[in-house]
């Protein structure tokens, strides 16, 4: 099974080929920016390996997720993979809200914040579907490194 610094250089290296790719097509624009922003944050931070101790899940924020999920099992799938640590984070960010909504007074907090990022992501579903598709292609490149390389050994 590859390390987190192998799936690191893999990741960049075809983040590298995409460049080169959408540079000559002349289609490197601040859409292409987003999904860079993307690509790296599910490189660096929202890995499939999150759920056993590895570089990014070394923070107190992955603890509950680690005991959540079990390694190679779903966060090992294409779609699912990346989609259920983006939940996890949202019911997290929830919870806090929610609880800054308590002790402020301000009792509808949390709907607000809600109604406010519905509204935005469907204004902005572009630039939203971009993003996550960064993060969903670099666990996608992430999967199929494991796969290509477990069954080498």
């Amino acid at each position: 099974m590859p390390n987190f610094k192998t799936h690191q250089y893999i990741n960049y290296i075809i983040l590298v080929l995409i460049s080169v790719f959408l540079y000559y097509l002349h289609q490197l624009n601040y859409l292409f920016l987003l999904f860079i922003i993307g690509y790296t944050i599910g490189t660096e931070f929202i890995t499939p390996d999150l759920d056993i101790n590895s570089k990014p899940s070394n923070n107190m924020l992955w603890f509950l997720y680690k005991r959540l999920s079990h390694h190679r099992g779903k966060t090992h799938v294409l779609v699912y993979g990346f989609l259920f640590p983006i939940l996890y984070l949202t019911i997290i960010l929830s919870v806090i809200i929610y609880l800054i909504g308590i002790i402020s007074g301000v009792n509808n907090l949390l709907y607000l914040f809600a109604e406010n990022s519905f509204r935005l992501i469907l204004q902005y579903n572009i630039y939203v579907l971009i993003f996550i598709s960064g993060i969903g292609i670099a666990n996608g490149i992430h999967i199929v490194t494991d796969k290509i390389l477990s069954k080498r050994k």
